[in-house]
């Protein structure tokens, strides 16, 4: 995590009881790299964030023979 992401975490939790865990993850997309952190949420919505991107890659990324943009 990025330290403007910490610092932005502390500034909401500060004065709160609540400490939700940051939960991140990076893996290869589109010909590069993805960075994916959720706060609050499980793996369960980690997993269906990566999803939501890989579709999202099907249809934009020009490294996959079959996408709409290599089509185009």
């Amino acid at each position: 995590m990025s330290d403007i992401s910490r610092d932005a975490l502390k500034a909401v939790f500060t004065h709160s009881e609540s400490h939700p865990v940051p939960l991140s993850e990076k893996k290869p997309m589109m010909g590069g790299s993805a960075s994916l952190t959720i706060l609050g949420g499980g793996p369960q919505t980690l997993a269906a964030c990566w999803s939501f991107l890989r579709e999202l890659e099907q249809l934009w990324s020009r490294f996959l023979d079959d996408s709409d943009v290599t089509r185009l």
